[in-house]
């Protein structure tokens, strides 16, 4: 059985798949059932996901038809939280419809941005290569606040080939910089800082970019008919929010008996997800656990941006030319 924490663009995740060279702005869910392993880690796949069938896209929109002339004829309308799984599966889905109609289908660039505004994951120690080159964590991931950007330039069919992928700090500073070239992907900060090309280079399979909503439509599809599994979803500002509640079968203690990490076994997950209802567009992400001692722990909160570009912004375009120019220098 699967752990049941659900991330778009985890930190940790994000940060080993960084290292490797390979920055991915799109990742699958873990699966999702009613109890954890003991042995269970929280970890997540990378893995882009086609876009939706068009047959799937009209589907979507007729299921959730009815909701949204009634937001259109009202902008008032806020109607009471529902917790009917296929509306809300559904209302999710017309959203993923809605991304993809206006973002994918045309050549440009995926602009894919995560703020990360709390974590409780710890950064600390280094990023050591097998021939004794080491650097900070910190240094390539900012403790605070960090920011991922993944840039993934398409095609017609939403595939790509060329990408540039740059974690940031608040104040713009650049901490990774990574760039898709000739079905390579080049961590060229490791590069520069001496680590050997098994760490800063990763071959690149031709994909089609995930966007972030179609990872969260992709999970809830899983879990939605899971007795452990909750969903309630309500309109809130002109957003519509989904609530995802389980309980475990069995206290969960993370890290060791002698060596948690938690200050109480959890029991079970509150995960909140809020949807612009006008573009469909994931905005942000909310991870609590519920602990047994009464009280809840905050895992992770996120903000997302989703933008389509026909050209790099001049100064990623420099950053992305530049790194092509310093990996053809080499060749």
């Amino acid at each position: 059985m699967g752990y049941k924490f659900h991330y778009i663009l985890v930190g940790a995740v994000l940060t080993l798949f960084v290292l490797a060279g390979a920055f991915s702005v799109g990742f699958s869910p873990t699966k999702a059932n009613d109890a954890p392993d003991e042995d269970t880690q929280v970890i997540l796949e990378p893995q882009h996901a086609p876009a939706l069938l068009e047959e799937e896209l009209v589907k979507a929109v007729s299921l959730s038809q009815e909701l949204a002339e009634t937001i259109e004829a009202n902008e008032e309308f806020e109607p009471g939280p529902t917790t009917d799984t296929t509306l809300i599966v559904s209302t999710v889905k017309e959203f993923a419809a809605r991304q993809e109609a206006a973002l994918l289908g045309k050549p440009g660039w995926i602009f894919i941005k995560r703020t990360e505004l709390a974590s409780d994951e710890q950064r600390e120690g280094d990023y050591s290569s097998f021939t004794g080159v080491s650097i900070p964590v910190t240094e390539l991931v900012p403790a605070e606040t960090p920011i991922f950007e993944g840039w993934s330039h398409v095609d017609e069919r939403g595939l790509y080939h060329e990408a540039l992928g740059v974690v940031t700090s608040a104040n713009g500073a650049i901490h990774q910089h990574n760039i898709l070239f000739e079905g390579q992907w080049y961590n060229l900060t490791l590069r520069d800082r001496g680590f050997p090309p098994e760490h800063y280079m990763t071959a690149h399979t031709l994909t089609g970019v995930q966007l972030p909503i179609s990872g969260v439509l992709q999970w809830l599809e899983e879990i939605q008919n899971l007795d452990s599994v909750n969903l309630t979803a309500y309109l809130n500002d002109g957003n519509y929010v989904v609530v995802k509640e389980s309980m475990y079968k069995e206290p969960l203690i993370l890290g060791s008996p002698e060596q948690p990490t938690l200050p109480s076994p959890a029991i079970g997950d509150s995960m909140t997800y809020t949807f612009d209802i006008q573009t469909g567009q994931l905005l942000y992400e909310e991870v609590y656990l519920f602990l047994e001692d009464g009280s809840t722990f905050l895992v992770g909160m996120s903000e997302y941006q989703t933008e389509f570009m026909q050209e790099l912004p001049p100064e990623r375009a420099t950053l992305y030319y530049d790194g092509i120019d310093m990996v053809k220098g080499e060749q």
